[in-house]
């Protein structure tokens, strides 16, 4: 129980954190983003790897959520947002599937304050993300069915 009031209260805080910065003016990476990529058609977005700064899946979501809701800061910053949550659950149940629930812990923390994530909302983290999935996965394939007592 205990844990789970640790594990939620490190997601809210990372959520209220995040939330502040939404409509902050955006980055220059953020902004080349939009502009270079998704600001042009689907078509060009996923075709165009001139630069390495054209994260493909998110310049995607970029680009649906600008055209979705709108061209504002925070519309752009909504996939990183939402990849910045997810990071810090996935790194939470990669601990924990792991080492135990205190070292799942431990990693969600680390990932929710570490400052230069909190600050700059990147694209990365949902980068991060999709790479700590598919570890989740083989933990939890190669993990041998609990036995009842």
């Amino acid at each position: 129980m205990k844990e789970r009031v640790l594990l939620s209260l490190t997601v809210l805080s990372g959520l209220i954190l995040r939330l502040a910065e939404m409509n902050k003016v955006l980055t220059h990476d953020e902004a080349y983003t939009y502009v270079a990529f998704a600001s042009k058609s689907l078509w060009h977005a996923v075709t165009d790897y001139s630069l390495p700064n054209n994260h493909i899946f998110h310049t995607i979501l970029v680009y649906l959520s600008a055209e979705l809701i709108g061209l504002h800061p925070w519309s752009i910053r909504i996939p990183a947002l939402l990849g910045g949550m997810a990071v810090i659950l996935a790194v939470y149940f990669l601990g924990k599937t792991l080492y135990s629930e205190n070292a799942g812990l431990l990693a969600a923390a680390l990932r929710h304050f570490s400052l230069v994530w909190c600050i700059m909302i990147q694209p990365r983290a949902a980068i991060h993300c999709w790479i700590c999935l598919p570890f989740l996965r083989c933990c939890l394939a190669t993990k041998p069915c609990a036995q009842a007592n």
